[in-house]
């Protein structure tokens, strides 16, 4: 059993001092080291999350919910470390209302756009399970190693007072950082009153 147990201690150092040195193959999914935000006078609600990778900031992911016009005026920005790419861009839009209608409606203000080239195809559905709206970019070409930001206009359920932003944003990192990650983390932003009203 003394054996095991210095096997398993081992094994799990040399994890450690191999991810501390970012040489270690494949993915590894990152959750925020922090979280922040604030409301303002006008209903602007900013929420925002920073994800750390080799001790310090990798990337950060936040947005600005405004209501307006029967709606939400949702903008989002990400932003991430020179020497690395986005490869996959997924946000999942979740609106849940009292008669349990969890998708309304959202659209796409404005395209992504980059340096050069055609704005990359972005898909729109809809995710059962979980629910919510999908919005989804899975080729960014030259728009890969900029910030990315997207604007959005969301038209909620009647009832619903809370918007619900989930992100999965998959990275390709070069030097040190010459591995894969995913980023996971969820914007919330609550409403005093539905944004329909």
């Amino acid at each position: 059993m003394r054996r095991r147990a210095l096997l398993s201690t081992l094994a799990g150092t040399s994890t450690v001092a191999l991810a501390g040195c970012g040489m270690v193959p494949g993915r590894k999914t990152l959750w925020p080291a922090t979280r922040g935000g604030e409301s303002h006078d006008d209903g602007t609600i900013e929420r925002y999350v920073t994800f750390d990778a080799g001790g310090s900031k990798l990337a950060s992911f936040g947005g600005d919910a405004t209501p307006h016009d029967g709606g939400i005026a949702l903008t989002t920005s990400l932003w991430h470390r020179d020497g690395t790419r986005v490869q996959r861009f997924r946000l999942r839009l979740a609106m849940p209302s009292a008669d349990g209608d969890r998708y309304g409606e959202v659209s796409m203000l404005a395209p992504f756009a980059g340096d050069v080239g055609e704005p990359p195809d972005v898909s729109l559905s809809f995710s059962r399970r979980p629910p919510g709206l999908v919005v989804a970019v899975d080729d960014l070409d030259d728009l890969a190693d900029e910030t990315i930001n997207t604007r959005l206009r969301v038209f909620p359920p009647e009832t619903a007072t809370t918007l619900t932003v989930d992100c999965s944003i998959d990275l390709t990192g070069s030097g040190l950082l010459g591995r894969q990650f995913t980023l996971d983390s969820e914007l919330r932003f609550e409403f005093e009153a539905p944004p329909t009203g």
